[in-house]
């Protein structure tokens, strides 16, 4: 049986809900009688800012993921084009950043990055064809590349699956396997020794140790690196294939909650 209820949001914060059915007389076993759940009541929308130095797909991906979330609100900033209040911009007023681009090769983006990244805000870094990568070390972003001859890879994404933090539905690797392959800085490179990988590369067949996705703590904040550029296409093309696009969102959606 399925019974749906709805509680008031007395209180903001962590609601934990202790749920238990009548144990019945003939039952051998009444642990799965009881269950807690806890739900994050919020006040007003998260903010998730997008920033970027000129308009691309991909952001249009992340923000149909972003937006059918109730509780959060995106919002994109592109010099020139799409201008968010400076208010926003400032570290402390929004739950995570991320930089598309990021460092971007003429530097439109690069003293927010350099503000927001070294504040205590949770950054998301995209890398993509217009992202400098010698600048990372700059910025004192721990990735460096061995290569950097402008050289890219086609890959397409595999599961961790050592990752614990959050999980992933059943057949992802499945789909994920049929999505088309994203551009790559080409060749191996450094990255934290505490950093967890979400995602591996997999080039043609042959899956590698390289991250395509990977995570780490800094202080009271998590940072996140997505090595790659053209996510708009997986989500076409799992539309195309499912009539969805679930395995994208739930990655996307699970990510930036988990950021």
């Amino acid at each position: 049986l399925d019974f749906d209820f709805q509680l008031d949001a007395t209180e903001k914060g962590i609601q934990r809900y202790d749920i238990s059915v009548k144990p019945n007389s003939l039952e051998s076993n009444n642990r799965n009688n009881f269950s807690s759940i806890f739900i994050d009541v919020v006040e007003g929308k998260k903010k998730i800012v997008l920033i970027a130095p000129a308009p691309h797909p991909d952001i249009k991906a992340l923000k149909s993921v972003v937006e059918k979330n109730s509780n959060y609100e995106f919002i994109v900033h592109i010099p020139g084009v799409a201008e968010a209040d400076r208010e926003v911009l400032t570290p402390g007023n929004a739950e995570l950043y991320i930089f598309h681009q990021a460092i971007d090769q003429a530097g439109r983006t690069a003293a927010l990055f350099n503000t927001l990244y070294k504040s205590e805000s949770s950054v998301m870094m995209m890398i993509g064809g217009n992202t400098n990568l010698r600048q990372l070390a700059g910025y004192d972003v721990p990735i460096q590349f061995e290569s950097l001859n402008d050289q890219w890879d086609d890959v397409t994404p595999v599961i961790n699956s050592n990752f614990r933090d959050f999980g992933f539905s059943e057949n992802s690797n499945g789909v994920f396997a049929r999505y088309p392959p994203i551009d790559v800085p080409f060749g191996k490179f450094s990255y934290p020794s505490n950093a967890q990988i979400i995602l591996y590369q997999r080039i043609g067949s042959v899956t590698t140790d390289r991250p395509l996705l990977l995570t780490w703590p800094d202080g009271n904040r998590k940072l996140a690196v997505l090595i790659g550029e053209g996510l708009w296409r997986w989500r076409l093309n799992e539309f195309a294939d499912n009539g969805n696009t679930k395995m994208f969102d739930e990655l996307f959606s699970k990510l930036i909650q988990y950021l």
